[in-house]
């Protein structure tokens, strides 16, 4: 038995091979592939949280060892809203005023503590009320890093215009130990 190929059964046959190839590919891309990506991410939480097992003892005596004033420096969640009282005491200690406030979290951690950069511009009347502003803030107790200021003078009455942008600090990775 010989099998004649015509045009009409290369056709059907080059449409099936098709189907069967499209079908494989429908299937890897939104079936296997999904799940490839879901198992390694559990993997990597699955690791991460063995890591934390195995660290849960020295993370345990860190934590002892810390004393509350390291502990409010250097807080364990991110605490924006005390962030923003320091800056809404500390603006009306100093009569200053505070137009925006830009708030972003650094996702590159280095070595279990994260990071908030906060992006603040304003206005003070005088230099000694912007200089207080900047007094106050950097004496609050929390770990502030004041990387970036800018200054500038404008208008006929010399108001001061301002833009700080200064890191705040924070430690995820001592979370599961807080209620200790």
């Amino acid at each position: 038995m010989t099998v004649k190929w015509t045009r009409a059964s290369f056709f059907w046959l080059i449409i099936v091979l098709l189907l069967i190839a499209g079908t494989y590919l429908l299937g890897r891309i939104y079936l296997l592939d999904p799940v490839k990506a879901d198992y390694q991410n559990v993997s990597t939480d699955l690791q991460t949280q063995q890591l934390y097992l195995s660290n849960a003892d020295t993370w345990e005596e860190i934590v002892d060892t810390m004393s509350p004033e390291l502990l409010e420096k250097l807080p364990i969640k991110k605490q924006n809203d005390a962030i923003i009282n320091l800056l809404d005491q500390t603006k009306k200690a100093s009569k200053t005023s505070i137009r925006t406030v830009q708030v972003e979290e650094n996702t590159s951690e280095t070595e279990g503590v994260g990071e908030l950069i906060y992006l603040i511009e304003g206005q003070a009347a005088t230099y000694d009320s912007f200089h207080q502003f900047l007094t106050k803030l950097n004496k609050d107790s929390r770990l502030i890093d004041i990387r970036e200021i800018n200054v500038d003078r404008s208008g006929e009455d010399q108001v001061i215009d301002y833009a700080i942008q200064f890191h705040t600090f924070f430690a995820p990775d001592l979370q599961g130990l807080e209620a200790n």
